[in-house]
């Protein structure tokens, strides 16, 4: 059990519906030349398992309902399906569509009973394009972490990409035990070159 900083329980006590207190960034991207068909939907299966990669993401709140002594637990069900939603717009893919799937997304309370962090995969928007829309509870990761995390995973080059095709090993994962900035600085790999 991880106890909260006094400043990241204050960011949950303070949280109500109209002012939630997630962090949130939507970047849209042009599908790679040659990529299959199926490359977004494979690219929403692999974003299932960035909790292996951080460990980070598999805390959740030992009482959501109680925060007098918020504290971070490991999760024991996670389900990427609970965290990973892939969306495709309907024709056009007009800005304007997509634009309203991530207001909706991002007016919508996060359930403290999970690991609390999202990602939204949508394809379907005009010129070849799709998105990712990524939100995590303040509490769990600020600002520039999640922009480091955003970075760390967006990396092209062969040296630095992300392999979700291998599994991890059980004994990277016990081994695997940095900070949070360690983690992120650590990252040498990326999605987008997956297919």
């Amino acid at each position: 059990m991880e106890k909260l900083s006094s400043q990241d329980a204050g960011f949950l006590k303070l949280e109500s519906d109209r002012c939630p207190f997630h962090v949130a960034g939507l970047m849209i991207f042009k599908l790679p030349e040659n990529a299959p068909a199926n490359f977004v939907r494979r690219l929403a299966q692999r974003s299932g398992r960035m909790n292996e990669l951080w460990p980070m993401l598999n805390k959740r709140l030992s009482d959501p309902d109680d925060l007098s002594n918020a504290a971070w637990i490991e999760t024991e069900d996670y389900d990427p399906a609970r965290h990973v939603f892939h969306y495709a717009l309907p024709p056009p893919g007009r800005m304007v569509d997509l634009m309203q799937l991530v207001t909706r997304a991002h007016e919508r309370p996060m359930d403290r009973h999970r690991p609390l962090w999202e990602t939204h995969v949508i394809e379907g928007l005009q010129g070849g394009r799709f998105a990712m829309y990524m939100k995590a509870h303040h509490a769990l990761v600020d600002g520039v972490g999640a922009m480091k995390l955003i970075q760390s995973i967006m990396k092209t080059t062969q040296k630095s990409r992300l392999d979700f095709r291998r599994p991890l090993s059980d004994s990277h994962r016990k081994a695997h035990n940095p900070s949070l900035y360690q983690q992120l600085a650590n990252v040498s790999h990326g999605l987008l070159e997956q297919s």
